[in-house]
């Protein structure tokens, strides 16, 4: 379904935010562990390893992991 949300990255930091769902909103905080950036001339790689808390309890341990390329 559709929900809006914003979520950042800094290491060892707690992001404080409103998690927004149709049927209503949840407090949310994402505590960063670990957080990556490799930047090149035409490319970039990111990772995050993050617990994510809802109302409170934690609801989820993750990582995200992108690559990004130019395109050429």
């Amino acid at each position: 379904g559709e929900n809006n949300s914003r979520m950042f990255f800094k290491e060892n930091e707690i992001y404080k935010g409103v998690y927004e769902m149709p049927f209503g909103m949840f407090t949310i905080h994402i505590n960063s562990e670990r957080v990556d950036v490799e930047r090149g001339n035409n490319n970039a790689h990111f990772v995050a390893e993050y617990t994510m808390e809802l109302e409170g309890v934690v609801a989820s341990h993750n990582k995200i992991e992108l690559d990004v390329k130019r395109k050429i």
